[in-house]
């Protein structure tokens, strides 16, 4: 009797420290930010204007319908392109509201979030690499 409540107790422990470990890992993902949270921080790193402000805010917002679009149509071998290009063209409707100096810091952003992406990218790659090889 004591042997079977043991095991019981165990299985308990497992399954609370197992879900917490899958949520946990959800934890890592961020939420992707809203126009206007994409606008505020390039606002507060480039001094745009009020109508730039307005202008990019609609760029964003159309932009991000033009991927969950993509998303939803479930052709994943075309929408890795589309998405690339529709990235390319948003950067490139931005660029065109910027003054030259805002176009320089607006790419030291885009650099900089590259590289950030490409460390998460390699940390996790590394973090996974460990875990099959136990």
């Amino acid at each position: 009797m004591k042997t079977r409540r043991i095991f019981q107790i165990v299985i308990a422990t497992i399954l609370v420290i197992t879900t917490t470990c899958f949520a946990q890992r959800g934890g890592e993902q961020r939420e992707k930010p809203t126009p206007d949270q994409i606008v505020e921080r390039m606002t507060e790193k480039l001094s745009l204007t009020e109508d730039q402000q307005v202008s990019i805010k609609a760029l964003y917002t159309d932009f991000f319908a033009e991927t969950e679009e993509l998303r939803e149509s479930g052709d994943r071998s075309t929408m890795r392109e589309s998405m690339k290009n529709l990235k390319t063209e948003l950067d490139e409707d931005i660029k065109a509201l910027l003054t030259e100096d805002q176009i320089t810091g607006f790419e030291k952003m885009q650099s900089n979030r590259a590289k950030r992406s490409k460390d998460s990218r390699e940390s996790r790659g590394s973090k996974g690499s460990g875990e099959r090889q136990r």
